[in-house]
């Protein structure tokens, strides 16, 4: 939904050149699924692994962090956490036999 209302707003503005079109707040692989774990109420162990546990055909750094200030010139983003929560909550309300 994030990354649809990004594009809809840049190609309104007629804004060119490369947009990272992420939310605000670094989060790790880990703390993204613990949250959606936490969420969606789901029961199963989940385990920290390494960052060499995810194999990279590109070199990037270990710090990920999408940086938004040419998107924030367009608009204001929010922290990543309540979309998450909203995305969990409307999958939640909207499943259809979904077996875990």
């Amino acid at each position: 939904q994030f990354v649809k209302e990004c594009i809809c707003l840049l190609l309104e503005k007629n804004a060119y050149g490369v947009f990272n079109c992420v939310n605000n707040g670094a989060v790790s692989r880990f703390q993204f699924v613990e949250k959606i774990k936490e969420i969606c109420e789901f029961d199963f162990i989940l385990l920290p692994k390494s960052s060499n546990f995810f194999k990279r055909s590109a070199r990037v750094p270990v710090n990920e962090t999408g940086c938004t200030l040419k998107l924030q010139s367009f608009m204001n983003s929010s922290h990543w956490e309540p979309y998450l929560e909203s995305h969990c909550t409307s999958f939640l309300n909207n499943r259809r036999d979904l077996k875990l």
